[in-house]
Formats: structure tokens, C-alpha cells, sequence
């Protein structure tokens, strides 16, 4: 009796779905450590300041709520998500606030997504309505390639979680008939495309560095970004679960202080 051959397709499935199944279901989230913030420079995106103010000062998230933002807000989950999960946060953010539900299979090239992304937002971004993006994981990365695509869209913030700027070592396991999940392996051509794009806007990136699906995790470390938020906790989809991570998010969207105000 011969045996059934299984996939590297379905290989990869496993492997990804073992490690979202082992990280801790935790719900509650303390003292935290935020790293310190940097100013954004107007000029080239890679021109970032550090705030001096905020250099050797070592907060805690703050958890009180803020008032709610009322700018359009598009939410994108990451590779094979239920986009569900993320309700809590659109609840707390208010306003506007959608999940955009897109092909996170893995078998659509995220220039293809990013492309999507940018005609659904043209459609409902104009100069006197702004919107907010947050990009999970793989939906950090959809987020950067529709801004590339189409930088005069008016954004007001971004927030980016988990999301393997410089790639991640666990693509490579992805087969050929996952091309966006192939699109995330480091150094390939739609990475380095990416990093060519200009980048202006007011960033939040969360990273983790045991991230067991971003690996390295510093990859996560989003250099462009205004603001950094470290995770501790090694777990990728943390700040999904975490109240705390959703208050500083919505702090964040919600911040009318230039990004200058605390978590």
C-alpha cells in the first residue's frame, strides 16, 4: 500500500499552525516596558531624532482610556487570521473603524494586496477625512506596500505589530504556491522594493524579540517608526489578546499631542 504524499504546502501549514497553537492564551498584560521614543524627522524617512525627553524614561502602558478617535480606521489581521479577533480593538478605537477582511491565505503576492488596499482606500480617504491604518503581522507589511503604491493617501497614523520588515527566517519553509508568504523571506525582491519607499508618517511598531513566527525578532523593529513598543512577552499574536496592548494602540490613534503623549 503506497503512502499518501503530503504537500510542502501542507507541511508548512502544520508547522505554522504548531506554533500559533503553542504560544500562551493570556488575556492580561503589566508593566510592560516602553521603550524610549524618537521624533520623526520631515525630511529623508530614515532621518529619525531621538527625543530627548523621553531618552532614560522607562514607562509602563497606561491602560486608562482616551478619547475615542473619529478618523477612519482600517484594521488588517495577519497570514490566515480570522479577522474576528481583532473586534475588541475596533470596539475600543471607535469611530469609523473597520477590519479589512482580505486574501490572508498566503496564496496572493502581498503587491497584489497592497494594490487592493490602495484602491479600498482612495475610495474612502480623502484630504478632509483622514484614516488610521493597523497592520498585524502580515497586514503590516499589506499596509506599507499599498502606502508605496500610493503615497498621497491621507494618512493620519499607522500602527504596525509583529511584522517582519526585514523578513523572517520561517518563510522559507513557505512552497512556491504561497507567494505572499515567499514574499516575506529575507532579502526578496518585494522586501527590498519596500525599503526603497519614502516614509512620513506619524508610526507606532510593536515587536517582540522571541518572536517564534518573526524570527529574528528584531525584524519586527521597524526603523522608520516614531514610536517603538517592545513586547516581552515571546509570544506573535500577544498584542492581540492583550487589553493593555489595545489601550496603547487606541492611545495612540486617539493622541492629539503629535505623539508626544504617554502610553
Amino acid at each position: 500500500m503506497s503512502t499518501p504524499s503530503i504537500s510542502m504546502e501542507r507541511i508548512f501549514s502544520i508547522l505554522l499552525l504548531f506554533l500559533l497553537a503553542t504560544m500562551p492564551a493570556c488575556t492580561t498584560l503589566e508593566n510592560r516596558k516602553r521603550e524610549s521614543g524618537v521624533g520623526m524627522s520631515v525630511a529623508p524617512a530614515h532621518g529619525l531624532s531621538r527625543d530627548s525627553s523621553d531618552s532614560s524614561e522607562s514607562t509602563s502602558i497606561n491602560s486608562n482610556p482616551t478619547t475615542e478617535s473619529k478618523k477612519n480606521t482600517y484594521i488588517l489581521d495577519g497570514i490566515w487570521g480570522n479577522h474576528v479577533c481583532w473586534e475588541p480593538l475596533r470596539k475600543r478605537i471607535g469611530g469609523d473603524c473597520r477590519i479589512w477582511r482580505y486574501d490572508n491565505s498566503g496564496k496572493t503576492s502581498i503587491g497584489t494586496l497592497g494594490a487592493e488596499l490602495a484602491t479600498e482606500l482612495s475610495v474612502h480617504a480623502t484630504r478632509d477625512e483622514t484614516v488610521n491604518l493597523v497592520g498585524f503581522s502580515f497586514g503590516g507589511l499589506v499596509v506599507r506596500e499599498a502606502l508605496r503604491l500610493a503615497p498621497e493617501t491621507p494618512v493620519s497614523r499607522v500602527v504596525l505589530i509583529n511584522s517582519a520588515h526585514r523578513g523572517s527566517e520561517t518563510a522559507r519553509l513557505a512552497p512556491p504556491t504561497l507567494p505572499g508568504c515567499r514574499d516575506v523571506i529575507p532579502g526578496s525582491p518585494f522586501l527590498r522594493r519596500l525599503d526603497t519607499a519614502e516614509w512620513n508618517y506619524e508610526t507606532l511598531a510593536v515587536w517582540c524579540p522571541g518572536d517564534l513566527m518573526v524570527v529574528p525578532g528584531w525584524s519586527a523593529k521597524f526603523p522608520k517608526a516614531t514610536r517603538l513598543l517592545r513586547c516581552d512577552v515571546p509570544a506573535h499574536a500577544w498584542p492581540v489578546v492583550s487589553r493593555a496592548y489595545r489601550e496603547a494602540i487606541a492611545n495612540f490613534l486617539g493622541d492629539t499631542e503629535g505623539g508626544k503623549g504617554k502610553f
